[in-house]
């Protein structure tokens, strides 16, 4: 879809982005390549924030129900800690992203998380 010239910074009624439906999804192969197609990071959602603060509080949210459950985490929350985690990366240095990527890059990537 980027590839096609999609709206990247295309707003729902609430004012959330694709950026932010990532992020809310800890989708980090889907940030990487919205922010590297020049995705603004800095649009805010009604209720939501800018992607960042969605990351934010998904990370928070889930190591407090760790840590009130007073169990180890499991694989699964393993995974989408680190999911929160590449998405923060993402969304701290845009610039590098963009950088650290080619189009042809992007393209392989966008069709995979399409196929997905």
């Amino acid at each position: 879809m980027v590839h096609y010239g999609a709206q990247l910074d295309a707003q729902d009624a609430d004012g959330l982005t694709p950026l932010h439906m990532a992020a809310g999804y800890a989708n980090a192969r889907t940030l990487r390549v919205l922010v590297a197609a020049g995705a603004d990071i800095e649009l805010t959602g009604e209720s939501q924030g800018t992607p960042f603060e969605v990351v934010k509080s998904l990370g928070e949210y889930e190591w407090s129900q760790v840590y009130a459950s007073g169990k180890k985490m499991g694989k699964k929350k393993d995974e989408k800690l680190q999911k929160l985690k590449q998405c923060v990366d993402i969304l701290l240095d845009p610039e590098q992203v963009r950088k650290d990527n080619t189009w042809d890059d992007l393209l392989e990537e966008t069709l995979r998380v399409i196929s997905i």
